[in-house]
């Protein structure tokens, strides 16, 4: 009797679980260019999906003071089952040594016409910065 009753409750969880899933909505990262000088400035695709029932509204975000992280559509609503490319640019503002760096793309979901987020997703927007000139070596 325990075994059917594990197995049912299993299964319930298993349901709920797949629900909650279908509920919430898919972001997508494609980078297009991100190897660049501090002249430069980085290209990502985001892909957003809304899954949910009803419609969302998104506001992309960036939180790095010393990068300028640009969205082409900060806010935008999408219907259920409806999906969006968002091209993204981002800047170095600051003076940064050549290296690899992980910024934060945060986009909040909300009910439309509401401000109050009802969800937040974070992705990673991978940086290769490079020297604007390239290094002098001194003969040996």
């Amino acid at each position: 009797m325990r075994g059917h009753l594990f197995l049912v409750l299993s299964l319930a969880l298993l349901l709920l679980c797949s629900a909650f899933a279908l509920a919430q909505s898919n972001v997508v990262v494609t980078t297009l260019d991100n190897e660049i000088t501090l002249s430069d400035e980085a290209s990502f695709n985001v892909k957003i999906t809304n899954n949910d029932r009803a419609a969302q509204a998104y506001t992309l975000y960036g939180l790095d003071v010393l990068w300028d992280i640009l969205p082409e559509h900060r806010q935008f609503t999408l219907s259920p089952r409806e999906s969006r490319d968002v091209f993204v640019r981002v800047k170095p503002l600051g003076p940064f040594k050549p290296s690899s760096y992980s910024l934060k793309l945060f986009i909040d979901t909300s009910r439309p016409g509401s401000n109050l987020p009802t969800g937040r997703y974070d992705r990673e927007l991978p940086i290769i910065l490079y020297p604007d000139e390239p290094a002098d070596y001194v003969p040996s």
